[in-house]
Protein backbone atom coordinates (compact mmCIF):
# COMPACT_ATOMS: atom_id res chain seq x y z
CA UNK A 1 0.00 0.00 0.00
CA UNK A 2 1.20 3.40 -0.90
CA UNK A 3 2.69 5.75 1.57
CA UNK A 4 -0.66 7.13 3.99
CA UNK A 5 -1.52 10.71 5.15
CA UNK A 6 -3.34 11.33 8.05
CA UNK A 7 -4.37 15.05 8.95
CA UNK A 8 -4.70 16.12 12.57
CA UNK A 9 -7.74 17.74 12.92
CA UNK A 10 -6.96 21.47 14.02
CA UNK A 11 -9.06 21.46 17.22
CA UNK A 12 -7.18 18.76 18.74
CA UNK A 13 -4.63 20.26 21.27
CA UNK A 14 -2.62 17.19 22.09
CA UNK A 15 -0.10 15.56 19.96
CA UNK A 16 -0.67 13.09 17.33
CA UNK A 17 0.87 9.29 18.67
CA UNK A 18 -0.78 6.06 16.92
CA UNK A 19 0.00 5.08 20.93
CA UNK A 20 -3.33 7.56 21.30
CA UNK A 21 -5.58 5.61 18.58
CA UNK A 22 -8.96 4.26 19.99
CA UNK A 23 -10.07 0.81 19.75
CA UNK A 24 -12.94 0.20 17.05
CA UNK A 25 -16.82 0.56 18.27
CA UNK A 26 -19.62 -0.28 15.52
CA UNK A 27 -21.54 2.85 14.86
CA UNK A 28 -23.60 3.48 12.23
CA UNK A 29 -21.91 3.52 9.01
CA UNK A 30 -18.84 4.50 10.03
CA UNK A 31 -17.32 3.00 13.41
CA UNK A 32 -15.81 5.58 16.60
CA UNK A 33 -11.72 4.67 16.51
CA UNK A 34 -9.56 3.29 14.52
CA UNK A 35 -7.52 6.13 12.98
CA UNK A 36 -8.63 7.47 9.22
CA UNK A 37 -5.87 8.04 6.82
CA UNK A 38 -5.86 8.44 2.97
CA UNK A 39 -3.28 8.19 0.21
CA UNK A 40 -0.59 10.45 0.17
CA UNK A 41 0.15 12.42 -3.54
CA UNK A 42 3.16 15.07 -2.95
CA UNK A 43 1.59 16.60 -5.36
CA UNK A 44 -1.76 17.78 -3.71
CA UNK A 45 -1.22 16.15 -0.48
CA UNK A 46 -4.23 13.76 -0.52
CA UNK A 47 -8.05 13.19 -1.79
CA UNK A 48 -9.07 14.51 1.53
CA UNK A 49 -7.02 17.91 1.05
CA UNK A 50 -8.07 18.13 -2.26
CA UNK A 51 -11.84 17.38 -1.91
CA UNK A 52 -11.93 20.83 0.24
CA UNK A 53 -13.90 18.74 3.20
CA UNK A 54 -10.84 19.77 5.29
CA UNK A 55 -10.11 23.47 5.45
CA UNK A 56 -6.07 23.72 4.83
CA UNK A 57 -4.91 26.47 7.52
CA UNK A 58 -2.15 27.66 8.95
CA UNK A 59 -1.10 24.97 12.10
CA UNK A 60 -2.99 21.77 10.56
CA UNK A 61 -0.01 18.75 10.33
CA UNK A 62 -0.21 15.88 8.45
CA UNK A 63 1.46 12.53 9.36
CA UNK A 64 3.38 10.45 6.72
CA UNK A 65 2.79 6.56 7.72
CA UNK A 66 4.27 3.72 6.02
CA UNK A 67 2.46 0.50 6.02
CA UNK A 68 3.81 -2.63 6.75
CA UNK A 69 4.33 -4.97 3.74
CA UNK A 70 2.43 -7.65 6.02
CA UNK A 71 -0.66 -5.51 6.94
CA UNK A 72 -3.47 -7.07 5.69
CA UNK A 73 -5.97 -4.44 4.30
CA UNK A 74 -9.40 -5.36 2.93
CA UNK A 75 -10.05 -3.37 -0.63
CA UNK A 76 -13.51 -2.26 -1.34
CA UNK A 77 -12.99 -0.66 -4.71
CA UNK A 78 -15.88 -1.52 -6.95
CA UNK A 79 -19.61 -1.44 -6.78
CA UNK A 80 -19.64 -5.50 -6.53
CA UNK A 81 -16.51 -5.78 -3.69
CA UNK A 82 -18.90 -3.02 -1.57
CA UNK A 83 -22.03 -5.38 -1.66
CA UNK A 84 -20.07 -8.45 -1.51
CA UNK A 85 -18.18 -6.60 1.82
CA UNK A 86 -21.92 -5.40 3.08
CA UNK A 87 -23.23 -8.36 3.03
CA UNK A 88 -20.78 -10.08 5.33
CA UNK A 89 -20.43 -7.37 7.60
CA UNK A 90 -23.92 -6.15 8.09
CA UNK A 91 -25.61 -5.84 10.85
CA UNK A 92 -28.87 -3.79 10.07
CA UNK A 93 -29.72 0.04 8.94
CA UNK A 94 -30.90 3.55 10.82
CA UNK A 95 -33.09 4.95 8.51
CA UNK A 96 -30.99 5.14 5.18
CA UNK A 97 -27.52 4.40 6.40
CA UNK A 98 -26.57 1.44 6.80
CA UNK A 99 -24.31 -0.20 9.83
CA UNK A 100 -21.55 -2.55 8.95
CA UNK A 101 -19.78 -4.98 11.93
CA UNK A 102 -16.35 -3.18 11.73
CA UNK A 103 -15.75 -4.74 15.12
CA UNK A 104 -15.89 -8.02 13.56
CA UNK A 105 -13.91 -6.99 10.34
CA UNK A 106 -11.04 -5.44 12.55
CA UNK A 107 -10.66 -9.34 13.78
CA UNK A 108 -10.13 -10.24 9.94
CA UNK A 109 -7.92 -7.29 8.86
CA UNK A 110 -5.64 -4.34 9.89
CA UNK A 111 -7.90 -1.33 7.79
CA UNK A 112 -10.48 -0.81 5.05
CA UNK A 113 -9.71 0.82 2.54
CA UNK A 114 -12.82 2.24 0.11
CA UNK A 115 -12.03 4.21 -3.11
CA UNK A 116 -13.31 4.49 -6.52
CA UNK A 117 -16.36 2.21 -7.28
CA UNK A 118 -16.79 1.56 -3.69
CA UNK A 119 -17.70 5.41 -2.95
CA UNK A 120 -20.63 5.58 -5.74
CA UNK A 121 -23.74 6.96 -4.72
CA UNK A 122 -25.25 3.45 -4.78
CA UNK A 123 -22.59 1.42 -3.00
CA UNK A 124 -23.12 0.36 0.93
CA UNK A 125 -19.99 2.87 1.06
CA UNK A 126 -21.05 5.76 -0.49
CA UNK A 127 -21.06 7.96 3.03
CA UNK A 128 -17.42 7.68 3.18
CA UNK A 129 -17.26 10.06 0.31
CA UNK A 130 -13.62 10.25 -0.61
CA UNK A 131 -10.63 7.66 -1.16
CA UNK A 132 -9.77 6.71 2.60
CA UNK A 133 -8.42 3.83 4.60
CA UNK A 134 -9.67 3.07 8.21
CA UNK A 135 -6.86 1.37 10.01
CA UNK A 136 -8.21 -0.89 13.06
CA UNK A 137 -4.63 -2.28 13.88
CA UNK A 138 -1.97 0.92 13.96
CA UNK A 139 1.07 -1.68 15.00
CA UNK A 140 0.91 -2.25 11.00
CA UNK A 141 1.57 1.50 10.71
CA UNK A 142 5.13 3.63 11.07
CA UNK A 143 5.02 7.74 11.05
CA UNK A 144 7.91 8.26 9.29
CA UNK A 145 7.51 12.51 8.82
CA UNK A 146 5.30 15.25 9.74
CA UNK A 147 4.46 17.78 7.31
CA UNK A 148 2.63 21.04 7.28
CA UNK A 149 -0.45 20.72 5.38
CA UNK A 150 -0.39 24.62 4.31
CA UNK A 151 2.02 24.02 1.75
CA UNK A 152 -0.66 22.17 -0.62
CA UNK A 153 -2.91 25.25 0.23
CA UNK A 154 -2.26 26.46 -3.73
CA UNK A 155 -2.55 23.18 -5.30
CA UNK A 156 -5.88 22.54 -3.79
CA UNK A 157 -7.83 25.68 -4.47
Amino acid sequence: MVTQLYIHPWYKEDEFSLKKVEPIENYLSKPNGGLWTSSYNPDFGSAWLKSGYVEIKNGIEGYLINVSNDAKVLYVDTLEKAKEVAKKYYLGSFLTTDIFDFEKMSKEYDGINVSNGGLLKISPFWEWNIESTLWFNVSKLEVTETLKVLKFKDKNG
